[in-house]
């Protein structure tokens, strides 16, 4: 008999258990489900588009960077050129 000591047992515990709803009871349960699940679904969709859209900045930043620093080397490398020029025109110009 003290198997269930502490074990508060009532009907709205027994309800689940036994399936007996009355119709009022299934709609209202049906109602629920479909709140939480469109609602947990709507979290769901702005989550992953946000880090969907986290990801294509990282990639975006990425590819700017290396762009960026391949279009500096080709203009260091085109003044490097302009310099050597003009010091090779001073020098056969001092001679």
């Amino acid at each position: 008999g003290d198997n269930f000591k502490g074990l508060p047992i009532t009907i709205t515990n027994l309800m689940p258990l036994t399936g007996h709803f009355t119709e009022v009871e299934k709609g209202e349960r049906k109602m629920n489900l479909e709140t939480t699940n469109s609602t947990f679904n709507f979290g769901d969709i702005i989550f992953t588009l946000f880090s969907l859209g986290f990801i294509v900045i990282i990639i975006a930043l990425i590819v700017f960077v290396i762009r960026t620093n391949n279009k500096r080397k080709h203009q260091l490398d085109r003044i490097e050129k302009k310099v050597d020029n003009l010091n090779q025109q001073t020098k056969s110009s001092n001679k």
